[in-house]
């Protein structure tokens, strides 16, 4: 609220930082140790200790969130061809504290969570629990996953591309909010805003079922018919 806060500044050895996630004081970050080595995961505790949880964990540098568990989803960045770039990972809230206190994971620890075509920017909502993920990938858009049942969406914004996506609330309220830029360029055009969680919605996987039981439904008696 006032020019004059003071800020505490940590040195992070990272010299690829790329995006980050606050957690307790602490704050879990992705990004290259050196520039032209691949994407890791970092921690930096709120005292300055720093640790690398993960090493090597994509080519490329990936959006990262937690949900309230403490389990934490990154985004795998690829143009190798190895086929997963764009997926979304996690590690559980146990591996992350054990990496913490020691014991670095690698990437065949990760579980598998889903690809929404884009992974520069994440975000996790709590109230509705879904990852959302953005990006230079997707273009003008946001793209979500709820969890609950694996249904996916991609919501169409205002603006030119280039999104980062975030969720926060007002302690009554959860949103999603989004900013995007025209370009790479100082003096771009920056176009920003935010909804409530519960208006952008995923469809409901009881629709696809529900036809899916009338053709199958159609088709046996269809098949009877002429047995």
């Amino acid at each position: 609220g006032t020019t004059s806060t003071s800020f505490t500044t940590r040195d992070t050895s990272i010299q690829g930082a790329y995006a980050g996630v606050s957690a307790s004081g602490s704050l879990l970050m992705t990004g290259a140790a050196s520039f032209g080595s691949p994407s890791g995961l970092f921690h930096i505790s709120s005292s300055g200790t720093f640790a690398t949880l993960v090493a090597d964990f994509s080519p490329y540098s990936g959006g990262v969130a937690m949900n309230e568990s403490g389990d934490v989803f990154i985004g795998y960045s690829d143009a190798t061809g190895s086929g997963n770039d764009n997926n979304i990972y996690r590690y559980s809230n146990a591996q992350i504290a054990a990496a913490i206190a020691g014991t670095p994971l690698d990437f065949a620890a990760a579980t598998y969570v889903g690809n929404l075509g884009v992974s520069g920017s994440l975000a996790y909502d709590p109230v509705e629990n879904r990852l959302y993920a953005a990006g230079w990938q997707l273009g003008s858009g946001i793209a979500a996953l709820d969890l609950d049942t694996n249904e996916t969406y991609t919501h169409t914004l205002p603006g030119d591309g280039n999104y980062a996506v975030t969720t926060f609330s007002d302690g009554s309220n959860g949103y999603v909010g989004w900013v995007s830029r025209s370009g790479w360029m100082g003096g771009d055009t920056v176009t920003y805003g935010y909804d409530f969680a519960s208006s952008l919605p995923v469809p409901e996987p009881s629709t696809a079922l529900l036809l899916t039981a009338v053709l199958t439904s159609a088709m046996f008696r269809r098949n009877r018919c002429h047995a």
